[in-house]
């Protein structure tokens, strides 16, 4: 039957694109990836993004301290304000710093 062939050209479509954005290609307009200085604590307000998560990008809500394995630092995140708040605690390794494109 010809069932098979049509189900699965939307699949194709909407995976491509999904893969790409897990890739690390943004898309056009969006945020670009700036050199981390790891020296310093990341400063709140700061936007990054979560890697391996499906959430787009976040900001730093509050630095806690170095309270991970070996003295990771961890932070809290604000990855969704609306219609709730959901803040999630991430190790500073698993952050990607954006900057806003001009």
């Amino acid at each position: 039957m010809d069932w098979q062939q049509r189900s699965t050209a939307p699949c194709a479509l909407n995976c491509s694109t999904a893969w790409a954005l897990r890739l690390g290609e943004l898309p056009t307009g969006g945020l670009k990836m700036n050199t981390q200085n790891l020296n310093e604590p990341l400063k709140d307000g700061t936007a990054v993004r979560i890697r391996n998560s499906g959430y787009g990008p976040a900001k730093i809500a509050e630095y806690r301290g170095p309270l991970g394995p070996k003295g990771a630092r961890i932070y809290s995140v604000l990855v969704q304000s609306r219609p709730r708040r959901v803040y999630i605690e991430v190790r500073e390794d698993q952050l990607e710093v954006l900057e806003e494109s001009q």
